[in-house]
């Protein structure tokens, strides 16, 4: 079938493709009008300012393109980031975007659908909008990312200093928690300082042992002095003679008294005088002949070496005895410092971690603590260095809104008219060459058995078709094609 063929076809099926195109153009453009639903855009205008010193417009976009280009896509990603919509979303609330009821979910999808941010090209500007059916949902929405996105963009750049803070207290309450859980363990096991306590058991042990040595080595000198004291007692002596008295001294002495006497009476070789001179004579060679040694009355006594040596011998026992008792006390005290060694030694691992929780904690705050002074240093000296965005206007209500109406009726006429063509084409196809047998008389194709379709003409009384404008006889017939 060639082009007028088809055009004969549609033609002959007019009345079909008129009915079509009218139901299928009436429902759709009926639905097109009773559901689509007017749209309204809210816009704000954002200033971003790139240079400090001079704050102009002009200024603004005075540095080059693929600067201006990277800052204001960077602005454009934060101001369409989801933490933004999330802030926003938390500034006003769920049930002012959404008053027929949802969540927080809900609206947060409706503000990434709805919402995007344009620029114009060279320009500093940046254009947030959204769109919705509701023009002042619409405006609210715009306003609430743009408050969203000064304040978001201010703390991501220098920090509102809360996070800090709120890590700082949180540092605190785990250094109290790690401090009252260590003092907790000292008071449980009776320590004031676990590191001072052991220090002390273990110098107490090792004084207690030099105290020891030092007793066993002062019982041994005890001990060996007590054995040769003994032995020497052996060889003394108890008792000893103090003196012995004999009448050949005192004999002596008399007759030497007596001669002075009768010497002043009588010459001195007078026969009394020389009587008695040979008496003395006579004892006193006696004496010096050593016979009158151990006569006469003794007197014996304790022996006073030995009486010494006895005083001597009890002091080193007294000696012995004290160092044993010292002995027995240093081991006993001795025992129960390493007792206490022990014990705190096993004590140790579990000291050693609250010690180090503690003194990691104190290290933390410390460091929390420089760090948010450094941070009030910084945001000091730079409060105005963030405040680069100027917000030209905020959106209002928009009073006229877009629709496509238009469109979707503009769509419906060509999908009808489409469809229905299309119809009539296949309806009249159906008619002519499948259902109905083709006769002699019929205007148009038949098929002709299993071969070519023949051709016919019929006259222009039994069909009210488009008469033919032309044939090309050289393309030969439908089937042979």
């Amino acid at each position: 079938m060639d082009l007028y063929d088809l055009i004969e076809l549609a033609w002959a099926q007019r009345v079909v493709i008129i009915l079509v195109f009218a139901v299928l153009f009436a429902v759709g453009a009926g639905a097109a009008i009773m559901l689509i639903k007017p749209s309204y855009e809210a816009q704000a205008r954002l200033l971003l300012i790139l240079d400090d010193a001079d704050p102009s417009p002009g200024t603004a976009g005075a540095g080059g393109a693929f600067v201006l280009d990277q800052v204001l896509q960077s602005e454009s990603e934060i101001l369409n980031s989801d933490a933004v919509r999330r802030l926003a979303i938390r500034e006003v609330g769920a049930d002012a975007l959404l008053p027929e009821g949802g969540t927080e979910a809900d609206a947060l999808k409706m503000l990434r659908d709805g919402f995007s941010v344009t620029r114009a090209p060279n320009a500093s500007i940046l254009v947030p909008t959204f769109e919705h059916g509701n023009p002042e949902i619409a405006a609210l929405a715009v306003n609430a990312m743009v408050d969203a996105y000064t304040g978001y963009r201010r703390e991501l750049l220098i920090g509102s200093g809360s996070e800090a803070a709120a890590r700082q207290q949180t540092a605190v309450i785990a250094l109290n928690a790690a401090q009252e859980n260590l003092d907790t363990f000292l008071d449980e096991h009776a320590l004031t300082d676990y590191t001072s306590d052991y220090e002390a058991a273990v110098a107490r042990v090792q004084t207690l042992r030099t105290n020891l040595d030092q007793a066993e080595t002062d019982r041994a000198a005890a001990m060996a002095g007590i054995a040769a004291m003994t032995e020497r007692l052996n060889n003394v002596p108890v008792s000893i003679e103090e003196y012995v008295e004999n009448g050949a001294g005192n004999q002596l002495l008399e007759l030497q008294i007596e001669r002075q006497a009768r010497l002043s009476r009588y010459q001195a070789d007078a026969p009394p005088v020389q009587a008695i001179d040979r008496e003395i004579a006579a004892v006193q060679t006696y004496i010096d002949s050593g016979a009158a040694e151990g006569l006469g009355q003794r007197r014996v006594g304790a022996n006073p070496v030995r009486q010494s040596l006895e005083s001597e011998l009890l002091t080193l026992q007294s000696q012995a005895a004290s160092h044993q008792r010292r002995i027995s006390t240093l081991t006993q005290q001795i025992a129960e410092g390493q007792t206490e060694v022990s014990r705190l030694r096993a004590l140790s691992p579990q000291f050693r971690e609250l010690s180090q929780e503690v003194t990691a904690n104190e290290e933390a705050l410390s460091r929390l603590a420089t760090q948010f002074v450094e941070a009030q240093t910084r945001r000091a000296a730079s409060l105005g260095a963030a405040d680069t965005v100027r917000v030209i206007e905020y959106a209002s209500a928009p009073t006229e809104g877009s629709s496509l109406k238009k469109v979707a009726v503009v769509a419906a006429f060509l999908f009808a008219g489409s469809v229905a063509v299309l119809m009539g084409l296949l309806w009249g196809y159906w008619v002519r060459h499948l259902h109905a047998p083709a006769s002699p008389g019929q205007r148009g194709f038949r098929v002709v058995g299993g071969g070519a379709p023949a051709k016919g003409r019929a006259s222009s009384s039994n069909t009210g078709g488009l008469p033919v404008l032309a044939r090309v006889s050289d393309r030969g017939s439908f089937a042979g094609r």
